[in-house]
């Protein structure tokens, strides 16, 4: 039931506000009285055309309220709510044009799209009249004059809840199908994000081993020509450190046999002789094992650009790449 219409600023009408009560009014008047304008106010409040030229001359915009009551009218309730519209007895419209043609609709004090006021408009008022169009003319009205007239009222509303719990099961059940399709779709993700991180075989601190390899190899022949020279210097040669060294190791022990003190130098050119002797081994042994192989090189310069990425992509470190495939796991 439409409780109250408020109008401002509305074709001829300043302001205008109209209290109704239960059962039927009748509005009479002369013509050029107005009553065609409250029909009007009503329609545009309903979702009407609207256009600047319903603006009251010198305002700035027009207004039309109106306040229903349907707590008593289920159909209603359950109509009004399928559109996604919250109430639970009083429902109040309004309607703004402003002097330049444009329209904002709202309902309970929400800015609604205008085709939402419409509709909910339909639901709640049926205008009759020469040029207005009519319920029986509807065909999605048809049913429900059938209903009532066969005295179906009390089953509609039954069937009306049923519909609604069922409606409401078919929502949560394409919503558990949505979940399963999304956890199907990570779990595939996490599959192929295993498969990557295990063809991987990321290991801690591989990174920094191969590009200390990688310079190694880089520097491969530079490395290889040196320390063949530092050999030669130490050891090979007739002059070599090693010869030099055990020289003065000789000299020195016939000097301690006349001078005890010496004993201790003595000592420590024998390690200086051990040492170079040491060092000559390890570099030969060193040089021994430097090879200059392209292909490693060529492995040891990409394995690290994948790593990386894979680094970048499931963690930030080795060792978080390895925590993220036991979770996959």
């Amino acid at each position: 039931m439409l409780k109250e219409l408020y109008i401002k600023d509305f074709a001829i009408v300043e302001e205008l506000s109209l209290s109704l009560g239960p059962g039927l009014t009748v509005i009479t008047g002369e013509t050029g009285a107005g009553k065609s304008i409250l029909v009007e106010a009503l329609g545009l409040l309903l979702g009407g055309r609207a256009s600047s030229e319903v603006v009251r001359l010198g305002a700035e915009r027009c207004r039309v309220e109106g306040l229903f009551d349907i707590s008593g009218w289920e159909a209603a309730l359950r109509a009004v709510r399928a559109l996604g519209v919250e109430v639970e007895g009083e429902l109040s419209l309004c309607r703004e044009v402003s002097k330049e043609g444009r329209s904002r609709c709202y309902i309970n004090g929400r800015l609604v799209p205008l085709h939402l006021l419409r509709s909910v408009g339909e639901v709640l008022v049926d205008i009759h009249g020469q040029h207005e169009h009519q319920a029986l003319l509807r065909e999605e009205t048809h049913i429900g004059f059938l209903d009532r007239f066969g005295g179906l009222g009390p089953l509609v509303d039954e069937v009306g809840k049923l519909y609604e719990k069922f409606a409401s099961l078919l929502e949560r059940l394409e919503d558990l199908r949505t979940k399963e399709r999304a956890i199907s779709k990570r779990r595939e993700l996490y599959a192929f994000q295993l498969k990557e991180i295990e063809e991987a075989e990321v290991q801690p601190g591989e990174i920094e081993r191969l590009e200390e390899e990688r310079k190694v190899l880089e520097n491969a022949g530079q490395l290889l020509e040196s320390a063949s020279s530092l050999v030669e210097v130490l050891y090979e040669r007739e002059d070599s450190v090693v010869s030099q060294v055990s020289r003065c190791l000789r000299t020195l022990e016939e000097m301690a046999k006349a001078d005890p003190s010496l004993g201790e130098r003595v000592e420590i050119c024998r390690n200086m002789l051990y040492e170079a002797e040491d060092l000559a081994d390890f570099l030969r042994d060193y040089a021994s094992r430097i090879e200059v192989d392209p292909e490693r090189l060529e492995e040891v310069e990409e394995r690290p650009l994948l790593l990386k990425r894979r680094v970048r992509k499931d963690g930030g470190s080795e060792e978080a790449v390895q925590q993220f495939r036991d979770f996959l796991r």
